[in-house]
């Protein structure tokens, strides 16, 4: 059975080096040179969590003010099954 990786590059990951030997970048082009399906592909910028903070205080928004629909909410409490 194909994983999700053998599916998309064409081969199954052996070690560090065949993937190396089986793959091209060029750019933000990644290309399988087994099957040569191509992906673009970018750096993905996490933020911190000051920077989170930072965010919520320059717009000026007071979280006590959101409401959450109770059908979109996932959380639940301990020991019962109703919605947060």
């Amino acid at each position: 059975m194909k994983d999700w990786f053998e599916g998309l590059m064409g081969f199954a990951v052996r070690s560090t080096e065949q993937v190396h030997t089986n793959l091209s970048l060029d750019g933000t082009e990644l290309a399988s040179k087994v099957n040569g399906r191509k992906f673009g592909c970018s750096k993905l910028k996490l933020a911190t969590v000051s920077e989170l903070h930072q965010k919520l205080e320059s717009c000026d928004l007071h979280l006590a003010e959101f409401r959450f629909p109770k059908s979109r909410c996932c959380l639940r409490s301990h020991g019962s099954s109703e919605p947060a």
